[in-house]
């Protein structure tokens, strides 16, 4: 599967997300991965939401060193505080 309605995916995945708030939790982490292109988001017709794709070709058009750059310049997690620095 290489793509996936973003209502189905929280649906999928709402026992992982065991916080406060799983929606948002959610939603930061699929912003992340669209931040690195490893993901692409397209709307739905008439508001219905949104389809998520996996970029199958995204592994070949970023280097190992420029991910971890990337990775290294995401927001700390405010939960696990001394983890994070």
């Amino acid at each position: 599967m290489d793509d996936i309605t973003l209502a189905d995916l929280a649906k999928r995945t709402a026992h992982i997300y065991t916080v406060k708030e799983p929606w948002k939790a959610l939603i930061r982490d699929l912003n992340y991965l669209f931040e690195l292109k490893a993901i692409a988001a397209a709307a739905l017709a008439e508001g219905a939401g949104y389809r998520i794709s996996i970029r199958l070709e995204w592994p070949t058009q970023i280097t190992e060193t420029e991910f971890f750059r990337q990775v290294k310049a995401m927001p700390k997690a405010k939960v696990h505080g001394f983890l994070s620095t």
